[in-house]
């Protein structure tokens, strides 16, 4: 009420000492709202509209203006309600029914945003900007046939208009044709170099299309354009550590945190970079980070104990192993597998035969518990054979033909060696555990925390 009362007679200190005049406040509003002072302008449009003697047409103004400064406060409902009144007054103004549905839009209110875009087209089937429009709430629909016919027809009006293009590449981005996503983020690049979004949307297609370094030169240019961009230095940290280039990504990953501290994948994903140069106590420091802000990240959990393992705190790796084991398994990633892995058995087992690995270390027998927790996960899809042989269920060769069977191969291999060349470390069988490991560290992908284990036992020289 206060603020109300304040910015009442701030409006009247604009409007002057003369006597109310509504067509004046209309006036100072515009002034105000020139300035960047909506609040005041609403108040001065609002006391132009109470005005008995204010002309249609002028009432049309501030009802119309007056729903532009509302929607610049976020204020949609107020917005909705003074573009009705401008309508009222005048039905045929098409910009009215655009800027109406900017506001259903911004409400996700989609169906009454498309039927004022249709309305506003019918008003003036040459207004570009309602056109693509039209098609965002087509894409947003999942409707893309709709949608590129309205893009194609808002660039015929206006081809020289970055924000269609970029609107149309999102649609093809979003039908999976990444080439011509690419060639219409191009085209807005095109007509505004300094396009941050066009930039960014360009280098997540082409980091998608397998195009690295495309994608990378391209984080490069939102950060060029936007230092402070937390989510550019993320995601070219990501790229850079696709790319193998660890320290860089590393030190992009520091960027990203620097900015957005309250980021839980940016820690979780510099953890697995310290994990994959051999640090681990930094690894783990990351990982903790990571689950301070989201403790129910299992796959954080299971990155915690692999970093105390090798670190050399096998008492704190079982216990943090065993919350992982504990923790819904939310099949987004086990970090040693090539991409997602949608089997919770599979992911409960990569944290069963690590937390083994750990008890053992201990001096404790995790045999029993590696097989009763075994028999509770149904299915015998990799990595079952991992835990036959710990079991003593088949042999190191059988294990590797098994690995060899699998649609993945060459990781399944990796892993399996990693893992053979644990077990007979652990087994005292130093000679024999070296082959393994040394084929393990050679063939696993970098990201894998078989090549970190690998890499750990072999020494600082084998990274």
């Amino acid at each position: 009420m206060r603020q109300t009362v304040l910015l009442l007679l701030l409006a009247l200190g604009a409007r002057g000492t003369a006597a109310a005049d509504g067509l004046q406040d209309i006036r100072a509003a515009i002034r105000q709202q020139d300035q960047g002072h909506t609040q005041l302008g609403i108040v001065l449009y609002s006391l132009a509209i109470h005005d008995p003697a204010l002309s249609n047409a002028d009432r049309l103004v501030a009802y119309y203006n007056r729903a532009d400064a509302y929607q610049v406060e976020g204020d949609y409902d107020a917005a909705v309600a003074d573009y009705g009144q401008a309508l009222r007054l005048n039905p045929a103004n098409a910009n009215a029914w655009y800027n109406r549905g900017e506001a259903y839009w911004a409400m996700g209110q989609r169906d009454k945003a498309l039927a004022d875009y249709d309305e506003a087209l019918r008003r003036d089937p040459s207004a570009a900007w309602a056109w693509c429009a039209r098609g965002n709430v087509h894409r947003a629909k999942s409707e893309y046939a709709l949608a590129l016919r309205d893009y194609d027809a808002a660039l015929r009006l206006s081809p020289e208009d970055p924000w269609i293009w970029y609107s149309r590449a999102t649609a093809w981005r979003d039908t999976g044709d990444n080439a011509r996503a690419i060639d219409d983020f191009s085209q807005a690049l095109r007509y505004d170099p300094r396009y941050v979004g066009a930039w960014f949307a360009r280098a997540q297609v082409e980091r998608a299309a397998g195009s690295l370094d495309h994608a990378t030169a391209d984080y490069g240019q939102v950060l060029r354009l936007s230092p402070r961009n937390a989510a550019a230095w993320y995601n070219l940290a990501n790229v850079q550590a696709e790319q193998g280039a660890a320290e860089q990504a590393l030190g992009a990953y520091s960027q990203a945190l620097s900015l957005s501290p309250q980021d839980a994948w940016a820690w979780y994903n510099r953890a697995r970079v310290q994990l994959q140069l051999g640090r681990y106590e930094a690894a783990v420091a990351d990982y903790s980070q990571a689950l301070a802000r989201n403790p129910r990240n299992a796959d954080a959990l299971f990155g915690l104990g692999a970093a105390q393992y090798l670190a050399g705190h096998p008492a704190e790796a079982a216990a943090s192993l065993g919350q992982a084991l504990a923790a819904p398994g939310d099949t987004m990633l086990a970090l040693g597998s090539p991409g997602p892995v949608a089997d919770a058995a599979a992911e409960a087992r990569y944290r069963l035969i690590w937390r083994y690995f750990a008890q053992r270390r201990l001096g404790q027998d995790g045999a029993a518990g590696l097989r009763q927790a075994d028999a509770a996960n149904p299915g015998r899809g990799w990595p079952a054979a991992v835990v036959d042989y710990l079991l003593g269920r088949i042999s190191a060769p059988q294990l590797l033909d098994s690995a060899a069977a699998e649609s993945d191969a060459a990781a399944r291999v990796c892993e399996a060696n990693a893992y053979i060349g644990e077990a007979l470390l652990l087994a005292q069988q130093r000679d024999a555990a070296r082959q393994p490991l040394q084929l393990a560290r050679e063939r696993c992908p970098r990201g894998f925390v078989e090549y970190a284990l690998a890499a750990a036992e072999l020494g600082p020289a084998a990274r």
